[in-house]
Formats: structure tokens, C-alpha cells, sequence
């Protein structure tokens, strides 16, 4: 078993815009996040945000499976479609922006070790793209990341 699976930890990657998509030493932000997230464990992953993340999320480098890639323009269709997801209670819920350039010691140092406790959402007044939610908690922590990366 995992870290990921020990914490029953998921993910939502949110791309309000197409930052997600620049590349970091030749590699798209949002791969480069994919690939930790899974190398940690994490295999329950949803990815909001335009079409224009489409063809890089179905290559087989990625391999995201579709009912996983969920189109999203506005905070409106976001949130309507976050509430149909059926994530587990127990369930630690990993909200970052697509864009955030992260390395693997630094996401492990704060979600996999720390289990989040740092990252709270009702810790912080405000975010920098990055927080851990629960099930109850998610829309709010989800309607403030977006609503942030849009300002």
C-alpha cells in the first residue's frame, strides 16, 4: 500500500486558465503534477478545466481516463459537477491549481507525511493554490483556489 492509500488521499487539479499547460524544463506543469501525484500513489485524480487540456491529458504518458477529465469554463459548472463525484468521506482531498510548479520532496513533505495538517482549508484565510480538504469542505476550497487564479 501507498502513502497515498494510507492517508486515502484524492486529487482535483483545477486549470481555470491554460498556465497548466507551460512547460517546466520541457514539461507541461499539469504532467509534471500527474506524475508526482501517481509516483506517490494517488490514482483517484480529476482534472477541471477547458478543452485546450484534452489532447495532452489522453497521451499515453498520461493516460487520463476520461470520466476523470471534467470540462469546466466557470466556477458555476465547476462546482455543479464536483457535487455529482462521489469522493469517499474518510477521504483527504487534494485541491491544487494546475499551474503550481512543485518538486516531489516538497509534495511529499506536505501532503504525504504531513497528511496536509498544514494545509487545512479552514487554516488559512487564503490560498496559494494548494490546499487539503474534506468531502464537506471541497467547494469552498475549490471556489476560492479558482476564484484566486482568476484575479
Amino acid at each position: 500500500m501507498s502513502i497515498a492509500q494510507d492517508i486515502n488521499l484524492s486529487a482535483v487539479l483545477l486549470a481555470p486558465d491554460t498556465d497548466g499547460l507551460r512547460e517546466i524544463f520541457g514539461v507541461p506543469a499539469i504532467q509534471r503534477l500527474l506524475t508526482m501525484l501517481r509516483q506517490g500513489g494517488c490514482e483517484d485524480i480529476h482534472f477541471f478545466g477547458g478543452e485546450a487540456f484534452r489532447p495532452l491529458l489522453s497521451r499515453d504518458i498520461i493516460d487520463m481516463p476520461s470520466d476523470k477529465f471534467h470540462p469546466a469554463a466557470d466556477l458555476a459548472s465547476l462546482t455543479n459537477i464536483l457535487r455529482e463525484i462521489p469522493f469517499q468521506s474518510q477521504n483527504r482531498i487534494l485541491v491544487m491549481n494546475a499551474n503550481i510548479v512543485m518538486d516531489r520532496p516538497t509534495l511529499n513533505h506536505h501532503v504525504f507525511l504531513k497528511t496536509g495538517a498544514a494545509l487545512e482549508t479552514g487554516a488559512m484565510e487564503e490560498t496559494d493554490g494548494l490546499c487539503l480538504a474534506s468531502a464537506d469542505s471541497l467547494v469552498p476550497a475549490v471556489s476560492r483556489i479558482w476564484a484566486r487564479s482568476g484575479e
